[in-house]
């Protein structure tokens, strides 16, 4: 008993230096926000609240303890007074009072290895005019959701025109509202695909949406039709076998020729192999589901006329990276929706149904962000032969089950056949070793991993492709 007291004794100094400690807290302003970072011996778990009677932010962070002053500092920006540090009984607090309501966000980024360490970041912002947005938590807690809004046409090609109005102007008024009221927001990253009048190809705005790494790209146009009494909110999602009606057919046309505007070359279409096949039926289910948010959100909304959820061949929305929707705000031919596009007030209001609306579809998915078969790791296609199985499968190319199923769309009551292709994702560097079956031959094995044939005789010191026999092992690097 003496022995075992004396070992927890000892073992209690170790106990103490495990825990996460605040190395030190740092705040600079910026031309539109001012900015807290807590540096942290080890990321930890936080949780944010908000004070009122004076305004105030209240960062908890259980289990963790102070390496650094706790006396108070004077930060005297337009967003925040001062930072104040309490020890707590279960951990330490960290207070930003603030010069009244304000809009922030909050986020942890991991360390750098020899350059940075664990940090917690709070961004403070300005205060809005009119009610502030109440905060939720994150929807997906592990980074942000990056959502790339696209306000369709500009430069040399002006869209719609009514009047006085513009739809490439009023287009990306309402983007950058929506920005505004995504950077209030926990756990967003909002991407403009333009910021200002400027030309750009509809492939061009894909790949700013792709490098950026966007969970979700969102169009904006507005309509307009030879009929004046045609109004409301429409939103589109890619169809791989034609439009849902003529008029969307027409409407993809039109919206598709925009790459012509300025001399803007369009993109030739691209193959799509089975990995992209599989992305795509992905990528179209989830945008349909996006849509039918913004529908059902659009019904709920006063002074809003949702004419529904319809199909058609956008090339905007012809992506394998992420769900894509377009939505029409409105037709600039009918009064009503004149009035209310060509106002700040109506504007503000298109704003505040998309981010809701996206908003919803993220609280509802969230776990399509950890969707294996969209991560950067390499994938190659395994044929199945006969007397395999899902089992043997995933162990023979070194993944597990569940993510050999979750990246091929099955479950436990799916069967495989032989000839079926499956999508296997694999690390940079891969090792498996492979026993040769009766009626193999070494380019059907090469083929069957997505290696060559030369690779693989030469990782085994092979001199001839038929010096191979059957139960021989052999080693697939790849």
């Amino acid at each position: 008993m003496k022995t075992r007291v004396i070992a927890l004794l000892c073992l209690l100094p170790l106990l103490a230096l495990a825990r996460p400690e605040i190395t030190g807290i740092r705040h600079s302003s910026q031309k539109d926000k001012t900015r807290v970072v807590i540096d942290l011996s080890s990321s930890s778990h936080y949780e944010l609240s908000t004070r009122s009677n004076p305004e105030r932010l209240v960062l908890d962070l259980p289990g963790v303890r102070f390496a650094t002053s706790l006396r108070p500092r004077t930060v005297s920006s337009a967003e925040v007074k001062t930072i104040r540090s309490n020890k707590l009984r279960r951990g330490a607090q960290v207070v930003l009072d603030l010069q009244g309501a304000q809009k922030y966000k909050v986020f942890s980024l991991n360390a750098v290895p020899g350059k940075k360490p664990h940090r917690i970041v709070l961004d403070v912002f300005p205060a809005l005019r009119g009610p502030v947005r109440a905060q939720k938590p994150a929807p997906f807690k592990e980074r942000d959701i990056v959502i790339v809004l696209d306000p369709g046409h500009g430069g040399e090609d002006p869209g719609a025109i009514r009047g006085k109005l513009r739809e490439k102007s009023i287009v990306l008024d309402i983007a950058k509202r929506m920005k505004k009221e995504f950077s209030g927001m926990s756990g967003y990253r909002v991407i403009l695909t333009r910021e200002k009048d400027k030309t750009l190809s509809l492939g061009e705005r894909r790949r700013i949406a792709s490098r950026a790494g966007g969970d979700l790209l969102l169009s904006i146009h507005c309509n307009t039709a030879p009929n004046s009494r045609a109004r409301g909110q429409e939103v589109f999602y890619l169809s791989l076998r034609g439009a849902s009606s003529r008029k969307a057919q027409v409407l993809a046309d039109r919206e598709n020729r925009a790459d012509l505007a300025g001399g803007v070359i369009s993109e030739g279409r691209q193959s799509v192999q089975l990995v992209l096949d599989e992305r795509m039926k992905r990528v179209l289910a989830r945008s349909y589901s996006m849509a039918n948010e913004a529908h059902r959100l659009a019904r709920k909304t006063p002074g809003m006329k949702s004419r529904g959820v319809k199909r058609a061949g956008l090339a905007i929305c012809k992506t394998v990276d992420m769900p894509s929707i377009l939505v029409e705000t409105g037709f600039l031919s009918n009064s009503r929706d004149r009035e209310l596009l060509g106002s700040k007030q109506g504007r503000q209001k298109m704003a505040n149904w998309l981010v809701d609306s996206v908003d919803r579809y993220f609280r509802k998915n969230a776990s399509s962000l950890k969707d294996p078969l969209f991560s950067k790791r390499k994938k190659l296609v395994y044929r199945v032969r006969k007397g395999d199985n899902l089992s043997s499968i995933a162990r023979r190319n070194g993944v597990s089950l569940k993510e050999l199923k979750e990246v091929n769309g099955l479950n436990s009551s799916n069967r495989i056949f032989p000839g079926q292709r499956l999508v296997v994702l694999g690390d940079k560097e891969r090792k498996i070793l492979h026993q040769v079956r009766k009626g193999e031959t070494l380019s059907g094995i090469a083929r069957q991993y997505g290696v060559s044939m030369r690779k693989i005789m030469r990782d085994n010191r092979i001199r001839s492709p038929h010096l191979i026999r059957v139960g021989q092992k052999i080693l697939v690097k790849g």
